[in-house]
């Protein structure tokens, strides 16, 4: 919390809050792709906000929030969904062929919930069979990072 507490004092919180999530990404779990999406209801849009590789995921991208049975999962029911093969992800992910292609063979994308309302995900991507029990499970502990990331971001403090 002391860490918390000391970045969101500094200028430019919400780059150093970006940084330690990734950070904590990195060394809780590891993953070649990293982004976090905002949803934003009013718009119908699921908006990208980090991403550590904007070679190939923009944070100026956004998608239509589109109802399907992983919007069923992971955003209504709030359950991280985890798919270990491109088989698992054939159904829920248009762009498993994009993700193959650039070595991510497994996906976990962990909801971000605030207030009792689902804000936006977390979406890790590595290779095949990466997200076993363990690191989903240490997947927790990013979860006040995450969240801490959708506030600022969203807080106009940052045009303050």
């Amino acid at each position: 919390m002391q860490e918390l507490a000391r970045i969101l004092a500094q200028p430019d919180a919400e780059t150093k809050m970006f940084e330690l999530l990734e950070q904590d990404v990195q060394s809780k779990i590891s993953a070649k792709l990293v982004t976090l999406m905002w949803l934003d209801y009013p718009a119908g849009r699921a908006r990208r906000i980090y991403t550590n590789r904007p070679d190939l995921y923009p944070t100026k991208d956004s998608k239509p929030i589109s109802t399907n049975p992983w919007y069923e999962h992971v955003i209504v029911g709030q359950n991280t969904f985890v798919a270990n093969t491109l088989d698992e992800m054939d159904e829920q992910f248009t762009d498993k062929d994009f993700f193959a292609a650039h070595g991510c063979a497994s996906v976990l994308n962990m909801p971000v919930v605030i207030n009792g309302k689902t804000v936006g995900s977390l979406n890790l991507l590595h290779e095949e069979n990466h997200f076993t029990p363990a690191r989903v499970e240490r997947t927790k502990e990013l979860v006040l990072t995450a969240m801490v990331c959708i506030m600022l971001q969203q807080s106009n403090l940052n045009n303050a």
